[in-house]
C-alpha cells in the first residue's frame, strides 16, 4: 500500500482521535461498554474518510451494501448485512441484540432501522465521489481493489464488561449481495467477560474460514495463551497460510490493549498513560 500523503495522515488522526473521544468520553462518564462502542463505530460510520457507513467501498455497480455487529462480553450478539439506508449500522446491530429474537438480519427493513432509532438517508447519501473515482481506477485497472477497511472498537467498562462490535462496506468490486466477516460472530468479532474483546479488518473471507475472532479466544480461554500469543499464532494459522492479510484490536479482562496485523498498514486509536495514540 502506498505511503499516506501528510493531509491525509492528518486527516486520519483528527477522525480516529474523534471515533477514541466519543467512545471514552461514554467510559469516563461512567457509561456502559455498549454506548462506548457504539459511539466510536458510529463516529466512523459518519466519517466519510473511512470505509463504513457515508464513504463506504462501492459495489461492482457502484452501490454501498454496510454490514455491522456487536457483541458483549455474557455471550449476547446482534448483526445486520447489506444495509443501503441506515445511517448507523452498528446501532440497528444493537437493536437486533437487545431487542429481537435474531443474531443476524440480511436487509432489515425500514421499519426496523426506524425503531432502532437510526436515520434513514438516500442510499445516494453513501456514495462519495472519491469512492466513485476509485471504483473507476480499479474498473480500469489502474488501481487495486479496495479489500481492508472495516471500522471497529473495543471497550471494557468499569463494571469489567467487554464489548466489540465493527461495521463496514465490505470490498470494492464486489458482487452484489456479498457478505464478509463483520457479521459473522466469530469470525471477525467475539467477547467474553474476563477474557477480551476482539475487532477483525482484513481479508473477510479468510477471517470467516479461519473463525478468526474466536480462534484468538480460544487460545486464550482454553490454551492458556497471553492475547500476543494468541493474536500471532492466529495469524499464522489462519491468515498466512491463505496468504491474507488484516488486523484486529483486542482489549483483555485487565484492560490491556492489544494491535495486530501482518498487512502493510494498520489505522487505531487507544488510550496510553492517560493520553491517545494513534497509528497511522
Amino acid at each position: 500500500m502506498a505511503e499516506l500523503s501528510a493531509q491525509r495522515t492528518s486527516a486520519f488522526r483528527a477522525g480516529l482521535t474523534a471515533a477514541h473521544g466519543a467512545g471514552a468520553d461514554v467510559l469516563s462518564a461512567g457509561g456502559s461498554a455498549v454506548d462506548a462502542v457504539c459511539a466510536a463505530v458510529g463516529a466512523l460510520e459518519d466519517d466519510p474518510l473511512f470505509n463504513a457507513g457515508r464513504g463506504a467501498a462501492l459495489t461492482l455497480q457502484g452501490t454501498v451494501e454496510l454490514d455491522a455487529s456487536i457483541m458483549t462480553g455474557d455471550g449476547q450478539a446482534g448483526a445486520v448485512a447489506v444495509v443501503d439506508r441506515a445511517r448507523s449500522p452498528i446501532r440497528v446491530a444493537r437493536h437486533v441484540m437487545e431487542a429481537t429474537p435474531h443474531v443476524l438480519l440480511a436487509s432489515p427493513d425500514d421499519a426496523l432501522v426506524e425503531a432502532a432509532g437510526v436515520e434513514l438517508m438516500d442510499p445516494d447519501y453513501f456514495v462519495t465521489e472519491a469512492r466513485r473515482r476509485q471504483l473507476e481506477r480499479i474498473l480500469a485497472d489502474e488501481e487495486a481493489p479496495l479489500t481492508h477497511g472495516t471500522v471497529g472498537a473495543v471497550a471494557r467498562d468499569s463494571a469489567g464488561r467487554i464489548v466489540a462490535g465493527m461495521s463496514t462496506g465490505g470490498i470494492s468490486k464486489q458482487l452484489r449481495g456479498r457478505i464478509g466477516d463483520t457479521p459473522i460472530i466469530g469470525a471477525g468479532t467475539w467477547a467474553r467477560d474476563g477474557v477480551v474483546g476482539i475487532s477483525c479488518t482484513g481479508d473477510g473471507e479468510a477471517f470467516i474460514q479461519g473463525a478468526v475472532a474466536h480462534d484468538v479466544f480460544a487460545r486464550m480461554a482454553y490454551g492458556g495463551q497471553s492475547v500476543a500469543e494468541a493474536a500471532s499464532s492466529t495469524f499464522a494459522a489462519e491468515c498466512d497460510t491463505r496468504g491474507s492479510t488484516g488486523g484486529l484490536i483486542a482489549a483483555t479482562g485487565d484492560g490491556s490493549v492489544l494491535l495486530c496485523h501482518n498487512s502493510a498498514m494498520m489505522l487505531a486509536a487507544f488510550s496510553q498513560d492517560g493520553e491517545t495514540v494513534t497509528w497511522v
